[in-house]
């Protein structure tokens, strides 16, 4: 084997620090200082991500109150609104039964007027039923004839009578 000939090991060894010089150097020039980009960009990508990602925390919290800020004032709004609604209900319904009150007031008087005119108007026929009554039952019983208004006069009479 050519590698363990001594007399070869001098060269050997020659050989073997150029290509050690000439690949440190290599690795020291250009791949160490490319790995070293490569690590430094994802270090720096990575911060920015982190402190990306801390901003939109903080953006998220700050729109999460907000929301929760406008659902509050949403309710409130809810509230006023139902509030008023109610007191104007309300309003309506008074004012409704005010008028109803009024109109049935209205109707009650305007039924007793007719009941009072009714009942008068009955009197007055009943008198008049009376008095011909009377004039009837005189004219039977006596027969002789009873005008109209003395019978009408003799049933006013024995109507303010007291009753026994």
């Amino acid at each position: 084997m050519p590698q363990l000939d001594f007399a070869t090991f001098p060269t050997q060894i020659f050989w073997l620090c150029i290509t050690f010089l000439v690949l440190y150097l290599v690795m020291w020039k250009v791949v160490i200082p490319r790995i070293s980009g490569v690590l430094e960009e994802r270090q720096s990508r990575v911060e920015n991500d982190l402190e990306r990602a801390e901003k939109l925390q903080l953006e998220a919290t700050s729109v999460l109150a907000a929301y929760e800020e406008s659902i509050s004032d949403g309710k409130l709004e809810a509230q006023k609104i139902i509030q008023e609604a109610t007191l104007q209900i309300a309003k309506s319904q008074t004012q409704r039964e005010t008028e109803a009150l009024k109109s049935i007031s209205a109707m009650t008087a305007e039924a007793e007027g007719k009941i009072n005119a009714a009942r008068n108007d009955a009197i007055a026929d009943i008198r008049t039923v009376a008095a011909e009554l009377v004039q009837i039952t005189v004219l039977k019983l006596s027969g002789s004839e009873v005008s109209k208004e003395e019978a009408l006069s003799t049933v006013e009479t024995v109507n303010q009578e007291p009753a026994p």
